[in-house]
């Protein structure tokens, strides 16, 4: 256990470097209404129009999602207000996330997705979303999680994907190594 401990710190430091770069939103590097690409899609582009998903307070950000891109079942720790600008998307809500309960959005309509509820997106064609909450945002990736326990008792450590930067890993109990 005692090797455990400080390569975990270790892998969380060098998380943390890594993502660091990309995973403030456009708004704090200032370049604010940029478009920059987001690692959890492929090919997609993302702008902050207010705020930062990962502080408290309001955000609203737009992106721009190629065709044929999908997104892997994830939740978010807040409610998401989505608004289908152009183009148009597939979703299933809540589980199970079986196609037949799929819901197709076109231009110009809007839904919610609850916080802490699993969905999976898609999308056939080009496609321009709006989305906007109160943060801070916490998004988690389905089997994205392990536990690690010891006789000192259990330590949870939680694998999470914010929206732009895979992996982040943030510790949830502290580690306390048997001496």
């Amino acid at each position: 256990m005692r090797v455990i401990a400080p390569m975990l710190l270790a892998l969380i430091l060098l998380s943390n470097v890594a993502c660091s770069g990309n995973s403030q939103p456009a708004s704090v590097n200032g370049n604010a209404n940029e478009w920059q690409p987001i690692q959890s899609i492929p090919g997609a582009l993302r702008r902050y129009l207010v705020g930062d998903t990962s502080k408290p307070g309001p955000y609203k950000y737009q992106l721009k999602i190629p065709a044929g891109a999908r997104l892997a079942a994830h939740q978010h720790s807040v409610d998401v207000h989505v608004k289908v600008l152009s183009g148009s998307m597939f979703i299933i809500i809540g589980e199970p996330l079986e196609s037949s309960r799929a819901q197709h959005f076109t231009t110009g309509n809007t839904f919610v997705v609850p916080a802490h509820t699993w969905h999976d997106e898609w999308w056939d064609e080009e496609s321009l979303l709006e989305a906007e909450g109160v943060g801070p945002m916490e998004t988690v990736y389905k089997g994205q999680n392990a536990s690690i326990s010891s006789s000192a008792g259990e330590t949870h450590l939680t694998l999470s994907r914010p929206f732009d930067c895979y992996p982040y890993l943030s510790v949830k109990s502290v580690l306390n190594p048997v001496r």
